[in-house]
């Protein structure tokens, strides 16, 4: 298990910078494509105004 969790949203270029130094730095990371998720069963449960 890496230490670095980075939470992306693939189609948004705004956490590109992100993944570009976190790879150009060859660190040990977990990508999560987070993409979606707010509209699941899980988190609307945890957060019924739906707002993130």
């Amino acid at each position: 298990m890496s230490a670095i969790k980075l939470h992306v949203i693939k189609p948004s270029v705004n956490n590109m910078t992100a993944r570009v130094f976190i790879r150009a730095a060859k660190l040990d990371f977990t990508e999560d494509d987070v993409y979606g998720k707010t509209r699941t069963d899980e988190f609307l449960a945890k957060n019924p105004a739906h707002l993130t």
